[in-house]
This record gives structure tokens, sequence and C-alpha cells, in this order.
């Protein structure tokens, strides 16, 4: 009795060590289940952004695509790029032969998959690269890529998002399956679904109007951006956030700012006149307008829109407050009759123009 005793202990501890190992090592393991689709937005820089599910556009409608993680641990499925098309996620072989410098415990001979600890191996092929004899093949490798002992391969952690790079030759060049990769959030792969990478802002302040010998003062911020470039009359990448002062002589200039990520890019310009000391500056000049100006209650909006001269800054009433200068627009979807005052400021005076938007509870027919 005794002896059976002790091995029904024995079988306890065993299978709770197993448990426990199991659940241990669990967190190191992809927690995406089988047929799981992937969604989202990998970068490249040669041929731009790559989609891995319709939905990323509302598509599915009309094309209906996608990557998926299979019963196997393999992808398959496409993925849509518009500079080069699809991209077969389960490919046929033969598949290339990667160097011993990067592939170093073998050339995959298989096409994209996941092993247990996240891991992305293998090959990945754009379709419209299939039978060409100019030297394309199409062939992308998820991995491993070792450079310098370093493997820069994709990988899938905890949370289901793709980390790190593939490498699709001189065409496709390096692909980023995660923005993090460069410090950022913007975009990802991922099997958690979302629609569009974030888009960037910038906002750029500065005078219209700059009396000598004071200089230019600019200020900015941006968001949703890892870099920002100035053009017109200043140059050179500038910081996300900060100031800038410029002396110029007598004249007009135009300052334009444009920050953000991969092809997406926002910009804002602003144009500053230096006069000499005591020179008289022009008052406020605005053109203000809605389009259009009757809507339906809850089904339509109206977009107001303005362009200035000589302003330093505008905002709007109706709880709009502060807009951007010297053009701009901005959505409105008013409840009932509703007027919009656009009021401008500078050194010499002020400046309003109204709009008014009228709400019906039907469309009006033409008589």
């Amino acid at each position: 009795m005794r002896k059976i005793l002790l091995i029904i202990i024995s079988i306890i501890l065993a299978t709770g060590i197993v448990y426990f190992l199991n659940n241990f090592f669990k967190s190191d393991t992809v927690e995406a289940q089988a047929g799981s689709d992937v969604y989202g937005w990998a970068w490249s820089a040669n041929i731009g952004w790559i989609s891995f599910n319709c939905s990323n556009l509302n598509t599915c409608g009309t094309v209906n695509y996608g990557v998926k993680l299979d019963d196997q641990s393999n992808l398959s499925g496409y993925a849509w790029s518009k500079n080069i098309g699809w991209i077969n996620f389960k490919p046929t072989g033969p598949y290339p032969n990667c160097p011993t410098t990067t592939c170093p415990s073998g050339s995959p001979n298989w096409s994209s998959r996941v092993d247990n600890a996240g891991k992305i191996t293998g090959w990945a092929r754009a379709v419209a690269a299939e039978g060409r004899s100019d030297g394309w093949d199409g062939w992308i490798l998820f991995g491993p890529i070792v450079k310098s002992g370093v493997d820069y391969g994709s990988y899938i952690n905890n949370n289901g998002d793709f980390y790190g790079w593939a490498w699709g030759g001189d065409v496709v060049g390096w692909i980023s399956l995660n923005h993090a990769n460069n410090g950022g959030n913007l975009y990802k792969v991922s099997f958690n679904q979302f629609v569009q990478p974030i888009e960037p802002t910038v906002t750029l302040n500065a005078p219209s109007v700059v009396q000598l010998p004071n200089t230019i003062n600019l200020s900015w911020t941006s968001t949703n951006a890892s870099s920002c470039m100035a053009s017109g009359d200043w140059s050179g990448p500038k910081p996300l956030y900060g100031t800038s002062s410029i002396q110029k002589p007598q004249g007009t200039y135009t300052f334009t700012l444009s920050c953000g990520y991969g092809d997406r890019i926002a910009s804002a310009t602003r144009n500053v006149s230096v006069i000499e000391q005591g020179q008289v500056e022009d008052p406020p000049e605005c053109s203000f307008r809605a389009n259009p100006t009757k809507i339906i209650r809850g089904s339509f909006s109206s977009t107001l829109s303005w362009s200035c001269n000589f302003v330093d800054y505008c905002l709007i009433d109706q709880g709009i407050g502060f807009v951007q200068v010297p053009s701009g627009s901005k959505s409105v979807r008013p409840t009932t009759n509703t007027i919009y005052t656009l009021s401008c400021f500078n050194s010499a005076g002020s400046a309003s123009y109204q709009v008014e938007i009228k709400v019906s509870d039907f469309e009006e027919s033409n008589p």
C-alpha cells in the first residue's frame, strides 16, 4: 500500500513539473492560434507600403486578400504592394540559396513559417517576378538574416506583433515589419486588427510681417513623425519640434516644413514679409467660404475653408478656436442654422469674415 502511494505521489509531482515547465516557457512562444489573420502594414524604402489584409483599407468587399497563419504554423495567403503587386507567402520551390554568412545554419528550403519561439524563417515571393529574365526573381527572405553576428530577421512577440526585418534584394530592399525597429510606434504588422498607419501632423508658426532689424522667429510642433525637413527660404533637417530665428533683408519669404515617416508626410507653409522700420503693415486680408452652405441635419457635413494674407493668427468661433494660417480647412456638422466668424489679427489691426450654414430635416427640391 505504501509503495502504491509513493507511485501516485510521484505521478502527481511529475505532472506538476511538466505543467510548470510548459507554462514557464509559454511566455516565449507565439500566442496567435492557427488560422489567425494577419493585419497591418510593413514599409520598404524601395517599394513603399505593403498591406497584409484587405481590411486595412476596407476593400474586402471588392478585393478580398490577406496573410494567415495556418494550422501547420505556415504563413500563407497574399499581401499587396501598389508598386510590385501581390506577394505570395506560400510560394513553391525551388527556393534560392542563402549565403552561409547570412544563413549560417543553412539556407531555408521552405516558404515562410513560424517556429515555437515566434521566429519567422523562409521565403515569400512577389508574384510579378515569376518567370522574369531581367534578374529580378522576387524572393523575400524573412529569416534568418545574420549580419555581423546579429540576426535581423523577423519574429512575433507574445502580443501577436511582428518585429524585425525581411530582405527582398536590390529591388525590394529591406522591409520593416514594425516602426519600433526605428524607435517609433506608427505602423506594424500584427495579429491584432487595426486600419491605417497613423497620419502625421505639423504646425508652423511665424509672424506675417517683421520690421527690421528684428529677426523672423519660427516655431513648430509635429506629431506622429520621425523626421522633419525645411524647404523654401530655409532648408535642411529640423527637430520634431523647436524654434529658429532667421535674419533676412527686406522682402517676402516662404518657409515650409514637412514632417512624417515613410511616404506619410504633412506640410505647413508660412509667408513672412520683412519691412523697413517705420513702414506701415497692411491689415489682414482673407477669403472665407463654406461648402456646401446647406446640409441635411445629422447626415452631411460642410467644410469651412480660408486663405489669408498679412495675418499673425486667426480663430473661428462656435467652439473651433485657433486655426492654421495662412490657409486651412475644417469640417463642421451643425445641427441648426449657424453663422461662423473667422477673426484674424496682426500688428496693424484685425478683420472678421462670416459664412452661414443652413440646416434642414430633408433635402430641399429645386423649384
